[in-house]
């Protein structure tokens, strides 16, 4: 049987609750590890080659990826997790939680079953792409440099090709593509706002953040619910859509915390 763990601190990653099992084998690098500042081209370079790896062995594309299996995708993902445990093992545990947290809000807010599915998985593959993302980067104990933001930027995009080469509805690439956007046009890639975000990307973006500031990182405090929910809402409206933050808020006070 598979076992649960509290994953180390890792950049906007921590433990809460689980979804799905963890992959086997996951690292337990201590937090307080030695940080060596990252080498950004060769970051980059060996993060690149090992996403390349993953797409040149993705399965034959579907014809309708809408009609993909549950189980077909369930598989495919976890050939991404494992991938992604392998070098960042908390980062999973993240996907996991935030993705626990969507499939239940989606359901409560009455989604149709596919609409629920795809949302789901898109929230747990919307930091698929930080395979490419350096450890040195993803556990640096502080605030990142112009550089560093720009290789954790990264993650986006190479997460998109991932989802892309693996077969997933184009709503999951939405999804990873539009879960750092932000109602007031702040936020990255794109600098979408408001309509330009899907529905789906707006609660993924908020069960992702509601997740990260309940965590512990390296260079601060998990914040308390209550903290969580007068953060959520100072935003609602302008960075968030005001009518996802309470139902999100009622799942996470639901949820029980990790043992």
């Amino acid at each position: 049987m598979k076992r649960f763990r509290k994953p180390r601190a890792s950049r906007g990653d921590d433990a809460r609750t689980t979804w799905m099992p963890l992959p086997d084998d996951p690292s337990d690098q201590p937090a307080d590890a030695a940080f060596t500042p990252p080498d950004q081209a060769r970051d980059r370079e060996g993060g690149s080659a090992a996403v390349q790896a993953l797409i040149h062995g993705a399965p034959a594309q579907d014809s309708d990826p809408e009609a993909m299996p549950h189980e077909v995708a369930m598989e495919r993902a976890r050939t991404l997790l494992q991938a992604l445990s392998d070098c960042d093992a908390d980062t999973v545990g993240h996907l996991q939680r935030t993705a626990t947290t969507v499939a239940r809000v989606s359901a409560a807010l009455g989604w149709d079953e596919d609409r629920r599915r795809w949302a789901t998985f898109g929230a747990l593959l919307h930091d698929i792409g930080k395979i490419g993302v350096s450890p040195s980067v993803m556990y640096k104990p502080g605030p990142l440099s112009p550089d560093e933001q720009a290789v954790m930027r990264d993650h986006v995009n190479y997460g998109i090709d991932l989802v892309t080469a693996y077969g997933f509805p184009a709503i999951v690439a939405r999804i990873v593509r539009e879960h750092h956007e932000r109602l007031d046009g702040s936020g990255y890639p794109q600098g979408l706002a408001a309509e330009g975000i899907s529905e789906e990307a707006k609660l993924v973006m908020l069960a992702d953040i509601a997740d990260a500031m309940l965590s512990r990182r390296p260079y601060k405090q998990a914040l308390t619910l209550d903290d969580v929910r007068r953060a959520l809402s100072a935003g609602a409206g302008s960075m968030f859509e005001a009518e996802l933050v309470e139902p999100v808020i009622q799942v996470l006070a639901a949820t029980p915390p990790e043992e």
